[in-house]
């Protein structure tokens, strides 16, 4: 989701654009097997380039407290129900 806005480096809309993709990524993870294990290669692929992107972009402050913020936000969401996954379709 954020691609395009890291390749203008428009860093804080790329940043915002991974997190909408992992909120995105949380909500299908609630969801029955199939729902989590798509919801974690979502939200494993949004984190890394979230992670990429703040290797790549200049330094700011502002942005990387604003994304420190915002990513504590998610910190309980994002681990999976144990009780989903061991509730594998046969």
């Amino acid at each position: 989701m954020g691609h395009k806005y890291t390749v203008a480096h428009d860093w804080a809309t790329a940043a915002g654009r991974y997190l909408q993709a992992v909120t995105f990524a949380e909500d299908l993870g609630q969801g029955d097997y199939t729902m989590t294990i798509i919801a974690i290669g979502l939200a494993k692929d949004d984190l890394r380039a979230l992670a990429n992107l703040t290797v790549a972009m200049p330094i700011d402050p502002v942005v990387l407290d604003d994304l420190d913020r915002r990513l504590a936000q998610h910190q309980d969401r994002i681990a999976i129900s144990s009780a989903t996954l061991q509730a594998r379709p046969s």
